[in-house]
């Protein structure tokens, strides 16, 4: 999970019992864009977490990291304080789009030229939830003919 206050965004990594690691087997490395941890041998297993491309710019020397006993808080201390951050990522905020239907058209042919815009700038799970709709609409009308 993660939380934000004016100065700092914290992430939460929950792992029961990684109080017991040794600190050397903890890692994070924090740039102005990305934090990188790694957890080496916690309980025969190596732990990664790797975020590029946050939100905002963070600065690394005034970042760090606690291990509590079920959890590492790290804590990226923000550029610009008080900046809200609506997500983690700046990969995750996507623009919303107005679909444009032409009156002009077909109705039925705006609906597709907006489902195929959908389509074509969607994400991977845009374009299942999309091919699955169009699948079972397909699969439905086959029968009514039968």
């Amino acid at each position: 999970g993660w939380d934000q206050s004016d100065k700092f965004v914290k992430l939460y990594i929950s792992l029961s019992g990684i109080n017991a690691l040794p600190k050397e087997q903890i890692n994070v490395t924090f740039t102005s864009s990305s934090i990188s941890l790694s957890v080496v041998n916690f309980n025969n297993k190596n732990y990664a977490l790797n975020i590029k491309g946050l939100f905002a710019k963070i600065v690394p020397e005034s970042s760090t990291f606690k291990v509590k006993t079920d959890d590492i808080v790290v804590s990226m201390k923000k550029e610009k304080t008080s900046e809200r951050w609506s997500h983690l990522t700046k990969s995750e905020v996507k623009e919303t789009v107005k679909p444009e239907l032409n009156s002009n058209e077909d109705p039925s042919k705006g609906i597709m030229d907006m489902m195929k815009k959908m389509y074509d700038e969607g994400d991977d799970e845009m374009k299942r939830t999309i091919a699955k709709a169009w699948t079972e609409s397909r699969d439905k009308s086959m029968q009514g003919l039968a």
